[in-house]
Parts: C-alpha cells; structure tokens; sequence
C-alpha cells in the first residue's frame, strides 16, 4: 500500500553541537526549493530456500534496461541476484573458493555486467565472466603486481560502509586503504595522516593514493573504532565520504583532484560525537558504550533520477531508559536528510528506527532501505520516493 506525506522544506537551523566537537562543523546551507511529496511503499521478494533477509556485502547493477539487485550469500558462497523490475527472484551463482576459477575470501564486490563481475579477496582481484570462469586475475597485497603499491605501506580492503568501486569509463578501480605500520589506537595518531582510498589501473598496473584523508578531529582527539569512513560513487566521477561522528559531507573530483566539504547539521539531533580519551581507546565495552550515547552519521546516496542526495543517521540516546533498564542500540531515533543536487539541505524527518538504513540503495524507483526481519528468505525493502 502506498502512502503520501506532503514534506516541508527546511528554513531553520538550531545548532546542538557538543564542546568537543562544534568547532568542526561546517555550516549549513539551505536549499530554496519547494516542498517535497513523499510518496513510501515497499517490496518483499522470496530468494529462496538458501537466500538471506539481508546481505551485508551487496552491489546493483542495470543490465540491458533492467535493474537487477546483488547480493553476496556467504552461507552458500553464491551470488543472489534479484530482479528489481519485477520484484523477484533470479538466480543463484556458485563460485568456487580455490583452483583456477577460485575467487578466495570474498571482500568486495562490484557489478558492470553478467560477464564482468568482479571480486577483491585478501590477494586477489578478480574478474569473473557469466560461466564464472576467471577472465583475469590481479595479484594485491601480498601478492602484489601493480607498480607503486607496497604491502608493507598498504592493504586493500573494504568495509561494511565502503565497497569497492570498478569505474567502467577509465578502467580503474577503487578500494579502502588501511596502514599495517600503525597500531590501532597508536597513541600518537598517525593514521590519521594517511589516505584512505587507493586506486588501481587495470590497464597499466598502476597504484595511486587518492589525497583523501581524515578531517582534523581525527588527527587531534580520539574516537576509538568511530574512524571508519562511509564511502559511496557518483558515476560523473564524484567520491563522496562521511564519517560517522559528524555532519559534515565531503565530495572529491576524481576529474579535478580537488576536495568539497559541505555542512549537513541536523535540526534534531547532536552533530558531532564526543570523543574518548586517548588511553580509554583500547577499551572495547567503553567502545560500544560511546557507540550507544553518541550520534551516527551514515554514508551519502546521490539519486541523479530526481537531482537529490540522502542521508541517514541515528540519534544519541542515554545509557538508562526512565525505569532504570539499559538502553539498546535499536533504541536510538533514525533521521534522514534531503539534499539538493548542490548539496543543500531540503528536508530532515524521523523514521522507523528498526529498518536498515546502512543497506539501502537508490535506482530508478526509488530510495530502497532495508525493512525490518520479518520471515527467513525473504527480501524486503520499503521504497521512498521523493516527488
């Protein structure tokens, strides 16, 4: 069933920041346009007996006019694959671990087509054809073939809110970067000097850092494991990166090598996190205690259909409910917030803070976001599409 919400446009902001964190902000710029309809409906898809209600590692891809949904199953090691068009199921592709078509300990995953799939394992990537056979294979990190690339400086890798990216137009492709020199929680905060994303040029075998690195917070105070970039791109060739203690957005040109940063403040909510004490940061339950009091920003979602951009984040709740129980991280409000195509702000609403706001993705239809588990094997996604 769908439902519409007339939505109206921002024209206030009441900055909450926290002392540690407000002289970071950057500040936040309004969008003129009018006000929005939201229009919410959702889709739930059987994958089968051996598909997943979710899928931490997923991709979308659109193929010959259709939309087609990814999703690594690493019970199965099989690529689910969902046929957005029609809201159904597809198929399953097996893959091998080991031999001459293995793909390893999969990491990554990007999609051009049914015959160019690519997989980033801990030494290998790999390009796979629609007979998964192997067309290439590059060795990374350990296993390095690509010039200018150490392993003793660099590992290729992802996380959970950054996938690697193939761009179809250079031929390049791109992946997190982490130090192995610097020790975790390395008191005198030198990873924070480093770039974070590494780019690989399939054609000439050639490794470059991107000049992207950590804001200034980070090289100044200590937020324990808050430090792991979100990362999504633009097809015209923008990187754009959040971190999660902050509002604040930041856009790289991959054309021009040049960096925007852009204020992202929320009316309702905190917008920096406090930070922990250089010695606490080691300290796993004092971790998941600042995770739990703190806000959480999320990754930004460009929507080139309707010239906008989207962002979740959840809200910071206390430690004890009013009757003395602890709080759960479930317990935290979820936001999203409307941009234009220039990066200022439209609109801010609450949502339902049981859906998984860090595994959706946006298409033709609409912004997709996880829905709340409900039966084993099913898919499902509420649809938020903007008018």
């Amino acid at each position: 069933m769908k439902i519409i919400i007339i939505l109206c446009s921002v024209v206030a902001f009441c900055s909450c920041s926290n002392q540690n964190g407000e002289k970071y902000l950057l500040e936040t710029t309004f969008s003129s346009q009018k006000n929005l309809v939201l229009e919410v409906d959702s889709i739930s898809i059987d994958v089968g007996d051996y598909g997943l209600f979710y899928y931490p590692l997923s991709t979308t891809a659109e193929i010959q006019g259709t939309r087609f949904y990814f999703g690594w199953n690493h019970t199965t090691f099989s690529l689910d694959i969902v046929n957005l068009d029609k809201s159904e199921y597809y198929k399953s592709i097996k893959y091998e671990v080991n031999g001459p078509n293995g793909i390893g300990d999969v990491k990554g995953l990007s999609v051009v087509d049914f015959d160019s799939i690519f997989f980033l394992s801990s030494q290998y990537l790999t390009l796979i054809d629609s007979n998964t056979n192997v067309t290439s294979k590059w060795g990374i990190n350990e296993k390095n073939e690509f010039q200018g690339f150490s392993s003793q400086d660099h590992n290729l890798t992802t996380e959970e809110t950054f996938n690697i990216f193939f761009d179809n137009r250079t031929k390049k492709l791109y992946a997190r970067l982490h130090f192995p020199r610097f020790a975790w929680c390395d008191t005198e905060l030198g990873y924070y000097n480093e770039n974070f994303i590494g780019e690989l040029d399939l054609f000439n075998l050639s490794f470059r850092e991107l000049n992207i690195g950590y804001p200034p917070e980070f090289r100044e105070l200590s937020f324990g494991f808050r430090d792991i970039p979100a990362v999504t791109f633009d097809p015209s060739g923008l990187i754009n990166y959040t971190f999660s203690i902050s509002s604040n957005i930041y856009q790289y040109s991959l054309e021009t090598g040049k960096t925007s940063s852009f204020g992202g403040a929320s009316d309702f909510t905190r917008n920096h996190a406090d930070a922990l004490q250089i010695e606490d940061c080691p300290d796993t339950p004092l971790g998941m205690k600042h995770n739990l009091l703190n806000v959480k920003f999320m990754h930004l979602l460009q929507d080139p259909y309707r010239k906008l951009y989207y962002r979740f984040h959840w809200g910071d709740v206390p430690e004890h409910r009013a009757d003395g129980r602890f709080n759960a991280y479930n317990d935290k409000p979820l936001f999203l917030t409307v941009f234009d195509d220039q990066l200022k702000k439209l609109m801010e609403m609450e949502v339902d803070r049981k859906q998984g706001a860090a595994w959706c993705f946006v298409d033709e239809a609409g912004l997709h976001i996880l829905k709340p588990r409900g039966s084993e094997n099913v898919l499902g996604f509420n649809l938020y599409k903007f008018l």
